[in-house]
């Protein structure tokens, strides 16, 4: 287990430790999507920390991405950028770090408690294929919930 501890207050148990900073997109005021992640029950409002720290961000082009209203952008910059970014955000909510801990104003703008925010679709989905749609697959997944019977239902025959 990671030695990091966070300033942020959080069961030992949660799914949002410090260890784990998960992307995502919530609605913000005006319905605005903002980029997000979760540290504890606090969504962080990452589009308004990168507006007001942009310098912690590894470039004018990962702020950019976390200042759009989905995450492709930011997928897209690759592992270098993901990283970094991770490394930031970890870094401004390690216990040692008073950059944002001891910042009440910052605190109050990038900070929203998790039940007062809405989650939305965090990407835009350009193209989607069902893989169930190719016998092949289909046959491989009637094998795995019909072992001792026809793979393939009437339908596909």
């Amino acid at each position: 287990m990671s030695a990091l501890t966070s300033w942020v207050t959080y069961l030992p148990d949660h799914p949002f430790p410090i260890q784990n900073i998960p992307y995502g997109v919530y609605v913000a005021g005006g319905g605005q999507r903002h980029i997000c992640t979760c540290i504890g029950d606090a969504v962080v409002d990452l589009y308004a920390l990168s507006a007001d720290m942009p310098a912690a961000f590894q470039s004018a082009e990962v702020v950019a991405a976390l200042q759009a209203p989905t995450l492709n952008t930011f997928m897209a910059l690759g592992f270098d950028a993901w990283a970094h970014t991770r490394s930031t955000i970890q870094n401004l909510f390690d216990k040692n770090t008073a950059t944002l801990r001891d910042n009440a104003e910052l605190q109050a703008k990038v900070m929203k408690p998790s039940n007062s925010v809405e989650m939305v679709l965090p990407a835009t989905v350009g193209d989607y294929t069902d893989f169930y749609a190719s016998r092949d697959h289909a046959t491989n997944l009637g094998k795995m919930f019909r072992p001792d019977g026809n793979p393939l239902l009437e339908n596909w025959l």
